[in-house]
């Protein structure tokens, strides 16, 4: 059993505790077609986690809504994307599209990729791999929150 995979039913508990209901899992083909319309290779932690759940409803109080593969577009496409990343794919939104997070997808197979926060001043690098990303989203990790504004007085 994968790092990954064990993580899994602790991120779907939060879910369920915040009533934002997990998706099923896609079938290998599902994930296949993606990256054949996207000309990308997700990254095979990524893809595991889409067999495994795909992404949650969006209708919780969960302020992060980790999308369906079938609602995953470019950052820019989003509009969230501030940097020179062109590959960027959103994969959680925070607050309807206020902030979110993403990955770089290319065509070249790969282990993992790192996680970006998007719609902050500029992209940065978030999480080593999606699955670190997890650790951070279930310790609430402040690093994921958008900064607060600083205050003058």
């Amino acid at each position: 059993m994968s790092e990954l995979s064990m993580k899994l039913p602790a991120i779907k508990l939060r879910w369920l505790a915040q009533r934002t209901k997990p998706r099923p899992g896609l079938r290998l083909g599902d994930i296949e077609a993606f990256e054949k319309e996207h000309g990308v290779l997700l990254p095979n932690e990524l893809s595991e986690y889409f067999q495994g759940c795909d992404g949650t409803s969006d209708d919780g109080s969960d302020p992060f809504w980790f999308l369906p593969l079938g609602n995953v577009v470019t950052a820019e496409k989003a509009g969230l994307s501030m940097g020179p990343h062109k590959h960027l794919y959103l994969i959680v939104d925070y607050l309807q599209l206020c902030y979110g997070y993403g990955i770089e997808l290319s065509d070249q197979p790969s282990e993992q990729k790192p996680v970006y926060s998007l719609g902050f001043i500029e992209d940065k690098i978030v999480a080593p791999s999606f699955s670190a990303f997890l650790d951070l989203y279930l310790a609430d990790d402040s690093s994921l929150h958008p900064p607060k504004p600083e205050v003058h007085s």
